[in-house]
């Protein structure tokens, strides 16, 4: 830059190139020296004890849940979720609607609740399984589905052409249950 400047025949820009690289000497000069970060958290090893210990080796050539590895206490015992609800919603916003069929309809069964009534009815659409959904429909908890969803069967219907599920669906809607000795 002191170059450009002289060739240019600009003092002042010589004297600022000039001021600024002093200035980046001073700031040098006060930098501390580099040394290795101390550690943040210090991990204390735990003392094995000699009674139930297991080698590596032994660990590794072991079975799952073999008498090498020891007893499973009840506290490392794995326990899934307990709301079936949210396992199949989860199931089935992850694209996999086989899966999430089944939590979702213990769910639907235990609590008819119009969201997991909603999700079981977007799985059991996506999974082609017509004829439970139709049972569905038949069920006590059939009032119990939004409009939404009535809707998006309705729409399912249509487009497949099921007279089934829009025979049961007005009949839902006009709050009849088909009777049992109705044809389906």
């Amino acid at each position: 830059m002191l170059g450009l400047a002289i060739g240019a025949k600009q003092v002042w820009l010589g004297m600022l190139a000039l001021m600024l690289g002093v200035m980046n000497v001073e700031q040098l000069r006060r930098t501390p020296e580099v040394r290795p970060a101390e550690p943040r958290f210090v991990f204390q090893r735990r003392k094995a004890s000699a009674s139930g210990a297991v080698s590596l080796p032994e660990l590794m050539d072991a079975p799952r849940g073999s008498a090498a590895t020891g007893p499973l206490d009840e506290e490392d015992d794995l326990e899934g979720p307990h709301d079936p609800a949210l396992v199949g919603e989860l199931l089935l916003d992850s694209g996999l609607p086989e899966l999430a069929v089944g939590s979702l309809q213990s769910a639907f069964t235990q609590a008819p609740l119009p969201r997991t009534g909603h999700a079981l009815v977007r799985a059991l659409l996506s999974t082609g399984r017509l004829q439970e959904l139709a049972s569905l429909l038949d069920s006590s908890h059939a009032r119990q589905l939004s409009e939404d969803t009535l809707a998006l069967i309705s729409q399912h219907a249509g487009a497949a052409h099921e007279a089934v599920l829009t025979e049961r669906l007005t009949a839902l809607r006009h709050g009849r249950a088909p009777a049992p000795n109705e044809p389906r």
